[in-house]
């Protein structure tokens, strides 16, 4: 009698990347979430694209509920292709004892059952931290909570929420027939204002201890190399080791030299123009737009606005330095598309920054800056205003006006949206 044995791996790489973050809403009770869906889809011989069909919310005090109308007709994600939802949270009834609420985001789709099997049962194995808290009654924020009992302990943040996001694929390869099917992914929510990525970065899973950056933070280029320098890290030596947790110390501590606030209006309401010879849809003419919107600062202002067709944005910027040295800070409001290209690009960006695009001036230790800005937005939709680029510079003594410095971008507040309807 012979036995053999065989053993088989199977690597698998996410198609999806996911990026969430929860902050307080209007009203009060409220939350505002910002979910961010890339495709990621790693097979260059074949072609994937993705649709989402449905968001859940899985909680015992929250519900979710739409913030604006449904869309037309399905958007499909192609390769690196992401978009960006703004979701409405709304504190549930007492005697509503449902823990999933269901939002379908298709046009004639029913609403999938998140209540039944198989989807339940894939979230409960998720892992997700949601499911291990003890089912006991709680207030929506632990803040409350630890006002009715002074002597708990909680974190003031804390979130009881998890997102299901359902999703539709298509699969199109050369040698094979295309195929189609569904999908679920689990996106658990622990506190206001913390960015979630799933997957996470890979400098989120070696550092899991460090502060995790926001959503507008590029991570550097070479953090990378530096991490993925050995597939096995155990391996390293504990010479290089140390020397690795100071450069991600220095790395971390220079990205937060100030700490920037964002104040705008989560809605507005604007008075598009229209062609009521062609389509509902507001109509513009984008290169007469654009070249109104680079008037000079007076005509800009006032005068031409009654005429502009792009909706108005007051955002403030509030920047504290949270160091005991003078800095030097650099605020950009250009977009990078507009920055990157010798031309101007044929499509608006997601805002238009109206007045200087570049703004430089100095800090004082522990000094408040506060920077009113205008935007504009071309049509009625989602917005994401945390687009401004913000950048500081240690300055010693014996710096003088003209000297070189070198910024490092800083990190930002929390991805902003803002929600633009049309009158």
């Amino acid at each position: 009698m012979r036995f053999s044995q065989q053993s088989a791996s199977i690597d698998v790489s996410p198609s999806l990347r996911f990026e969430v973050v929860a902050s307080r809403g209007c009203p009060l009770l409220g939350l505002n979430v910002t979910l961010k869906v890339q495709n990621v889809f790693p097979l260059q011989e074949e072609t994937a694209r993705f649709c989402l069909s449905q968001i859940s919310c899985a909680s015992r005090k929250w519900k979710i509920q739409s913030v604006s109308c449904a869309a037309n007709e399905a958007c499909w994600l192609e390769r690196n292709q992401n978009v960006t939802l703004l979701l409405g949270l709304i504190q549930k009834v007492e005697d509503d004892e449902n823990l999933f609420h269901d939002m379908t985001l298709l046009p004639d789709q029913p609403l999938i059952n998140s209540n039944a099997a198989p989807h339940a049962d894939f979230f409960i194995r998720s892992g997700c931290q949601w499911q291990r808290d003890k089912l006991r009654p709680r207030q929506c924020f632990p803040r409350e909570e630890q006002t009715l009992n002074p002597d708990s302990k909680v974190d003031p943040k804390a979130l009881d929420l998890a997102l299901l996001v359902f999703w539709q694929f298509q699969i199109l390869s050369p040698d094979c027939p295309p195929s189609c099917g569904t999908g679920q992914s689990h996106v658990d929510i622990r506190q206001l204002n913390r960015p979630v990525r799933v997957p996470m970065l890979e400098l989120d899973a070696i550092r899991p201890k460090a502060p995790q950056q926001s959503l507008n933070t590029a991570i550097l280029p070479t953090l990378p190399s530096l991490l993925t320098a050995s597939e096995n890290r155990s391996t390293l030596p504990i010479a290089a080791d140390a020397e690795m947790d100071k450069k991600l110390e220095s790395i971390m501590w220079m990205s937060k030299l100030v700490r920037c606030k964002l104040l705008h209006p989560h809605s507005i309401l604007h008075k598009f123009q229209r062609n009521d010879c062609a389509s509902a849809e507001p109509i513009m003419d984008f290169d007469a737009e654009f070249r109104k919107l680079l008037l000079d600062e007076e005509q800009t202002s006032e005068s031409s606005c009654g005429g502009c067709s792009l909706a108005k944005v007051e955002v403030q910027l509030h920047v504290v330095n949270t160091t005991e040295s003078n800095l030097l800070l650099r605020v950009e409001c250009a977009s990078p598309e507009y920055l990157a290209s010798q031309d101007r690009p044929r499509k608006l960006p997601h805002l238009l920054w109206i007045g200087s695009s570049l703004r430089q001036f100095q800090l004082g230790p522990k000094q408040l800056v506060s920077l009113n800005l205008q935007a504009r937005a071309p049509r009625p939709g989602l917005y994401e205003v945390n687009c401004l680029n913000v950048k500081a510079a240690l300055l010693t003594s014996e710096w003088k006006q003209g000297d070189s410095v070198s910024f490092m971008r800083q990190e930002f507040a929390p991805s902003s949206s803002i929600l633009v309807n049309a009158l």
